[in-house]
């Protein structure tokens, strides 16, 4: 689904975080929840996951932070707004624990 941003702020000089209008087909998501992105320039394609760290119930959009790493295609490229589209493949929550379990459980 392809992402439309909004807004976007650098909280420090090598990071930008990214402000998407929350697509109405979205599924309910909770804060560390993680998506796969693809960036899409005339030099390529690339996609990536990043955590994102909107409420679903609170906040307006979808929200996620890169920080810029040396060399990095994504990531710098995002800090320097060369990227034509941004799309979403997937919501996943791998990353979300629960705190019922215990490590004996796991």
């Amino acid at each position: 689904m392809k992402l439309e941003i909004i807004h976007m702020n650098y909280p420090i000089p090598d990071s930008v975080t990214l402000h998407f209008k929350k697509p109405v087909m979205v599924r309910r998501y909770k804060p560390g929840q993680y998506g796969v992105f693809v960036f899409s320039t005339t030099s390529g394609t690339f996609r990536r996951s990043y955590s994102l760290h909107s409420v679903y119930d609170i906040d307006q959009e979808l929200r996620i932070t890169i920080r810029a790493v040396a060399g990095g295609k994504v990531s710098n490229g995002v800090l320097t707004k060369e990227f034509s589209s941004i799309d979403s493949k997937i919501l996943k929550d791998h990353f979300l624990s629960n705190p019922l379990l215990t490590r004996s459980a796991i």
